[in-house]
């Protein structure tokens, strides 16, 4: 049966095209850094518990001059938090300091999934892998905001690396054991999804346990390891707040009202729009090359039946949710890595029963390999998120309208938290409300009745709904996106 060329070439040719893909990584991750994608809701929030963890050692924001608030319902932790709070010490209070490590999550996230690929599969299959995760827009989208996708796939491949690791070290040395609970407890404490990782993780061991030699140091080595950095975040994370209170957030971050109702709803998102079909496509692939597999009896490794368990967890964690297509992001981006090879096992099983296929299933894998990156790149700079904002200015504007903004007259922030990483001055008040039942600086607002701060800062929806609370402030024009009111 006709197999895919080991290196594509010479191994100067092989790392030629992988530093080719890396390459285009890294200038996707930077290009237009500050203004695509435009600034969110949460990362505005997430900066601000950055800035507070750099400048206090807490995870707070600030909701008057000198008063600031424990964030106790905060879906990212440390794992994140502290590589922005080291940009932001290091560099200054920007929104590109901000994300200039989100550019190093995405790069070194490309460079091991590669690697992870190129130690279980072989290192044609990693580069195929690679060429599909360096097209994937949502890498992108997803990445260079400071939010907790990215950094958490980063870790979650040091987690699979760790794992294989042991495996191919027999499940032998004590060390390796604690590299595992290392890797699984970081990852766990970046996001609350990514707790799905050491579950996966945990359920693949369970079912091979036979296979597994079991020795008691071995086991408290891991465990502890895990519970080491899980404990970190528990101290940082919760407040005054009850850990169950949280959990209970985090549970249903979003206050979704009728669980089984956005469930179907989930779900028939995946047969009618396109981002929920495309990964359905390629989870059907991956099922459909692993039943292959099963029905030869073949040796399938520890790190892709976790990679897989984790993806169909989060397929499941996404039907619950409000259904952002970035809740289905670490499952598209595992099923795409596994893509090239469940391929090849498919042409080859095609191959076996029609003649005309048998010969071209090597080319068959590399064409729809290559047809896929194709599409993806097209979208990548023509029909994504990130390029629709290619060539916005929304940030400029920001800086240039703050860059004469008087220090010493002060601005309340209406639940408008990604403008904060703009302001020259700390004299600003806040109100946050994030959620439905979660807000902060409430008690700031009879400020706003009282015509106490002398400028506001509002998006235009929220204070067409909320005009009435304004009566004393008129106004005064826009700042990019956000609607600036001036006190009478």
């Amino acid at each position: 049966m006709p197999t895919l060329p080991a290196r594509f070439g010479p191994t100067k040719t092989y790392f030629g095209l992988l530093l080719c893909l890396l390459a285009i990584v890294g200038f996707y991750a930077t290009y237009r850094l500050t203004e695509s994608p435009p600034t969110w809701y949460d990362e505005g929030i997430y900066i601000q518990v950055a800035e507070s963890f750099s400048e206090r050692g807490e995870q707070t924001i600030q909701v008057a001059p000198d008063e600031f608030k424990q964030v106790d319902f905060l879906t990212i932790g440390y794992p994140l938090i502290a590589p922005v709070a080291l940009s932001l010490t290091l560099f200054d209070d920007s929104l590109l300091a901000a994300r200039v490590p989100m550019v190093l999550f995405i790069v070194l996230a490309a460079f091991f999934a590669w690697l992870l690929l190129y130690r279980t599969l072989g290192p044609r299959e990693a580069l195929l892998g690679l060429a599909l995760l360096a097209t994937f827009p949502i890498l992108y989208g997803n990445g260079k905001n400071v939010l907790g996708e990215v950094p958490g796939l980063f870790y979650a491949m040091l987690s699979l690396l760790a794992l294989h690791r042991l495996q191919s070290r027999h499940f032998e040395g004590m060390g390796n054991y604690a590299l595992l609970g290392l890797a699984t407890g970081l990852v766990a404490a970046t996001k609350p999804v990514f707790m799905l990782v050491p579950a996966a993780i945990g359920l693949v061991l369970l079912l091979n346990i036979r296979s597994i030699p079991l020795r008691s140091k071995n086991i408290a080595a891991a465990l502890i390891a895990f519970i080491a950095p899980l404990a970190l975040w528990m101290y940082l994370q919760f407040g005054q707040v009850s850990p169950a209170a949280i959990l209970a957030y985090y549970a249903n971050p979003y206050g979704v009202a009728s669980i089984p109702g956005t469930m179907a709803h989930n779900l028939l998102g995946f047969l009618t729009e396109t981002t929920p079909l495309y990964a359905a496509a390629l989870m059907s692939l991956w099922v459909l090359a692993l039943l292959i597999r099963l029905y030869r009896r073949e040796k399938i490794s520890l790190v892709e039946q976790s990679a897989f368990a984790f993806s169909v967890l989060i397929l499941f964690a996404y039907l619950r949710t409000a259904g952002w297509y970035r809740y289905l992001f670490q499952a598209m981006v595992f099923a795409l890595m596994f893509t090239p090879h469940s391929l090849q096992i498919v042409a080859e099983a095609v191959g076996r029963h029609l003649a005309f296929v048998r010969p071209h299933a090597a080319r068959i894998t590399i064409l729809v390999v290559a047809g896929l990156a194709m599409m993806q790149f097209y979208q990548l700079n023509y029909s994504s998120w990130v390029a629709e904002y290619y060539a916005s200015t929304r940030t400029a504007k920001m800086i240039e309208y703050f860059s004469t903004y008087p220090e010493n007259k002060s601005i309340f922030i209406y639940n408008s938290p990604a403008a904060i990483i703009f302001l020259p001055t700390k004299r600003y008040y806040q109100y946050l409300q994030p959620t439905d039942a979660i807000s902060y600086g409430s008690e700031q607002l009879h400020l706003i009745e009282e015509g106490a701060p002398d400028m506001i800062l509002i998006a235009p929806e929220t204070y067409a709904r909320d005009e009435a609370l304004f009566d004393r402030y008129m106004e005064s024009g826009m700042a990019a996106a956000y609607l600036i009111l001036e006190r009478k």
